[in-house]
């Protein structure tokens, strides 16, 4: 009845700009995820693997590109009483990245430091997070489909890339920063 899973698998066929620098092949995803209504309470939590098929270790420009990336979330919304068409609610997010270790080449003499800090003589993981407070109404059904607009304010998101926790095993906490936050409205649609 009100309690939901679902598992999805995916992969990607990534043409961007930013994908050929990086020569990614693919992307092969696994996401799990759990829901349950409790009332006018909804919660939902997500867990997703990624794996990075590339040709190189390294993008052009010499970063190291990832292995594999590890991510959870967990949203949580209200239905409003007296106007069920309406949700307030808020959202967090956190992954986990694994980098190839570009330092280390097959000639010893030219090795360099993976990082500045010579207490991690390979590419540490990486962490990143992020998070979002919205107000999502329900758009009333047209031709047997169903919409909803969302009105949001985000820390982190896949177009503008999340605040990172950990830069060579020192952790900075960035909230609400500048490059990272933003406004935006979405409108969806389902059939």
């Amino acid at each position: 009845g009100d309690f939901q899973a679902r598992a999805v698998a995916s992969a990607t066929l990534p043409t961007s700009f930013y994908a050929q620098k990086a020569s990614l092949y693919t992307a092969p995803r696994l996401s799990v995820g759990v829901g349950r209504r409790f009332g006018r309470f909804s919660f939902d939590a997500r867990a997703l693997g990624t794996g990075y098929v590339t040709k190189y270790r390294e993008m052009e420009g010499g970063n190291p590109n990832a292995k594999y990336s590890f991510g959870a979330s967990f949203e949580a919304d209200y239905q409003v009483p007296s106007l069920d068409f309406l949700r307030f609610g808020a959202s967090i997010n956190s992954g986990w990245s694994w980098y190839y270790d570009v330092a280390n080449g097959a000639d010893p003499s030219k090795q360099v430091a993976t990082t500045v800090d010579p207490t991690f003589p390979t590419q540490p993981m990486q962490q990143a997070y992020g998070g979002e407070i919205f107000a999502r109404a329900d758009l009333p059904p047209l031709a047997g489909m169903n919409s909803s607009m969302t009105v949001a304010f985000a820390q982190g998101d896949p177009t503008l890339g999340s605040t990172s926790v950990l830069h060579d095993g020192v952790g900075h906490l960035y909230a609400f920063w500048r490059h990272t936050s933003e406004v935006y409205v979405a409108l969806g649609s389902r059939f």
